[in-house]
């Protein structure tokens, strides 16, 4: 009979944001003294808890002494530090199945021990899964980090540089100085604190001052059709209400070549905005007007687009607010960008964030990135995809291979919202804006995996799955949860499930009928958009009278992040109607891998398809007697034990999910 292999192996020169290749790996598996790799949680009300394995090396030789400077993992180099890959796997009947297949070295590696005279010398290794890294994945980025980031600028100015204050010479040949010798003073980023930029300065400019960026940096290879020009903008402190004492200059593209404007961006006396374009010759040949009283003392977000040399639009605070198809000149845009310069009056105009493409962005873009200061509705209706790739990037962590399928959302039949702009329901999954961000990707994604009513862990292939609750039920990923996959049995002659071979395993553990289960009252909060747009937090009811008449109230609360008023009533009524009675719960069963006689088809399934929250079948013969027990239920957790005198044995908790 075909006996399991473990194996262990180490990637001890890469980080954790490296991805291994066969050649990185050093294989530690003749070292193994003992394994021990836990998963899940003990039952189906807890959160999953990171994956962690620790396993126990031979350290006779001090190859993985850390003080040892000839070994494998010496201590003065890079080599083996924390947070190095690591991998277990199991060889059976000629195949490799992963057991952890992507996880990490804990914070403390390489832990030898003092042996006693005689006894072999060790080493103590802990890993963790990718979600027990994610909690030392700081997200130090905010969310305008992420809008920024994401339209890839050319430029990017931030009044955070050096901490404080700004050098002379700034990257990509920015500098700030200018006619009049004006003044730059630090103040108070411009930025919402929710930005969550909290280091974060903004500038004020005094007439005169000004902050350029060279031609040879702004337009390298000579004169451009495309480009965008962005800036958070709040008028001088002088402002009344019917508009600053004079004109206060915002930008500009201006060439010392010839002492002409390309186009300039002003705040006129009228409180509006202004941008011109001009010719050669020095003369406007288009005037683009936003109205409005902008110099009303709060910041706004201005940005020109300028589109083939044909169209150019002028965006504040989310909207397009002028858009002009002629007297744009071709091939016209080439000069020092400046923002700030001269002005009428002696009050400090405020500026952050500068930031320039040598591209028209879209208007998709142009909303998010104008429309950030004032927008409190930013990256509403994302898709849990989205959401969760939008937290990777601001973490730095790149997704693995295929991981993406393992983001299962509610079934889109049952999130349906009421657009009441519109004419009724229409499908849309989508969860509520993002306000201000967790510490850390671990308390992102958990937070996101409790909006959804879901759980967040990892598979034994290392992917990380974020689920909805609703995504247990839905038929379309049936394989991943509801299709049987073994049948763990002591009855001499089970009835045979397709797929899911029946396995001999040891008495499972049962509970008693569990009455702080319980679930007959259920209130599920959830979002739905109200006439002007916003979304109002709407609290759904469920009850099981029955229930509640025989073991009187037990209510829950649980808060969702989505839109979807059909998620929320789906959820609530499958609490009351699952949770309704006490149940009996089957805690655990272990199976002996390496017993004799152990058939090599439950071997087979047991690695290939039962992972956390696959359907494993489990019937048994009462003590005493009676007619067989059978009860369909999912994998919740699982211990993997392994040491040369016992074996290889896994424990499994059962217990709907």
């Amino acid at each position: 009979m075909a006996v399991p292999t473990l194996h262990l192996y180490v990637a001890p020169e890469l980080g954790p944001l490296d991805v291994p290749t066969s050649g990185d790996w050093i294989d530690l598996s003749d070292r193994l003294r003992g394994m021990q790799l836990d998963r899940g949680r003990p039952d189906q009300y807890g959160k999953f808890q990171a994956a962690s394995l620790t396993a126990v090396l031979d350290n006779s030789d001090r190859e993985l002494d850390p003080q040892n400077p000839d070994g494998l993992v010496p201590w003065d180099s890079d080599i083996g530090m924390p947070l190095c890959p690591v991998k277990a796997e199991i060889e059976f009947n000629g195949t490799t199945y992963p057991l952890a297949g992507r996880m990490f070295l804990g914070p403390e590696a390489w832990r030898p021990t003092d042996p006693d005279a005689g006894t072999e010398a060790t080493v103590l290794l802990k890993a963790m899964d990718a979600v027990g890294l994610f909690a030392n994945l700081s997200l130090t980025d905010g969310l305008w980090s992420q809008v920024v980031a994401g339209i890839a600028p050319n430029l990017w100015i931030r009044g955070n540089l050096d901490g404080v204050t700004w050098d002379n010479e700034m990257d990509g040949g920015a500098t700030y100085g200018g006619v009049g010798g004006g003044t730059v003073t630090m103040i108070p980023p411009l930025l919402p604190p929710e930005s969550g930029e909290v280091d974060g300065v903004g500038w004020t400019l005094s007439p005169g001052a000004e902050l350029e960026v060279s031609e040879a940096f702004a337009f390298p290879a000579g004169t451009v059709n495309d480009s965008t020009y962005c800036v958070i903008w709040r008028a001088g402190s002088g402002a009344t209400a019917i508009g600053s004492p004079g004109d206060q200059s915002i930008a500009t593209v201006y060439d010392y070549g010839t002492s002409r404007y390309r186009w300039r961006l002003d705040a006129p006396i009228d409180g509006t905005l202004r941008l011109r374009f001009y010719d050669s010759g020095g003369s406007v040949t288009s005037t683009l007007i936003a109205a409005g009283m902008w110099c009303d003392q709060n910041p706004h977000t201005i940005a020109v687009v300028i589109d083939g040399g044909v169209r150019c639009s002028l965006w504040v605070d989310g909207v397009r607010r002028a858009t002009a198809t002629t007297g744009i000149p071709a091939q016209s845009y080439d000069g020092v960008l400046i923002t700030g310069g001269a002005m009428t009056a002696g009050y400090g105009r405020a500026f952050d964030e500068v930031i320039w493409l040598r591209r028209a962005i879209t208007n998709d873009e142009a909303t998010v990135l104008t429309g950030f200061v004032v927008n409190p509705n930013l990256f509403r209706g994302d898709s849990l995809a989205t959401r969760i790739e939008r937290f990777y990037d601001i973490a730095g962590w790149t997704i693995q291979s295929g991981e993406s399928a393992e983001w299962h959302p509610a079934p889109t039949v049952l999130s349906p919202y009421y657009d009441y702009s519109s004419t009724g329901y229409i499908p849309l999954w989508g969860v509520a804006e993002l306000g201000s961000l967790p510490t850390t990707l671990a308390g992102a994604l958990s937070d996101l995996a409790d909006g959804v009513g879901g759980d967040l862990y990892t598979l034994r292939s290392g992917r990380v799955r974020i689920r909805s609750i609703l995504a247990v039920e839905d038929s379309t990923r049936a394989a991943s949860y509801s299709t049987l996959r073994l049948h763990l049995t002591d009855e001499p002659s089970p009835t045979l499930v397709t797929g899911a071979p029946v396995t001999r395993r040891s008495q499972p553990q049962r509970t008693g009928s569990r009455l702080d289960r319980v679930i007959n009252i259920s209130d599920v909060s959830h979002g739905v958009p109200d006439d002007d747009g916003t979304i109002k937090p709407v609290v759904h009811r469920e009850t099981n009278a029955t229930s509640v008449a025989r073991y009187g109230k037990r209510a829950v609360s649980q808060a969702l992040l989505t839109q979807g008023e059909g998620m929320a009533k789906a959820i609530a009524a499958r609490n009351v109607d699952r949770y309704g009675k006490p149940p009996i719960e089957m805690e655990s069963v272990t199976i002996d891998l390496t017993a004799t006689g152990y058939p090599t088809t439950s071997t087979t399934y047991l690695l290939l398809y039962v992972d956390l929250e696959r359907a494993v079948r489990i019937s048994y013969t009462p003590p005493g007697g009676g007619d067989v027990i059978t009860r369909d239920t999912q994998v919740q957790g699982e211990t993997w034990n392994w040491n040369p005198t016992t074996g290889l044995t896994v424990a499994l908790d059962l217990a709907q999910s």
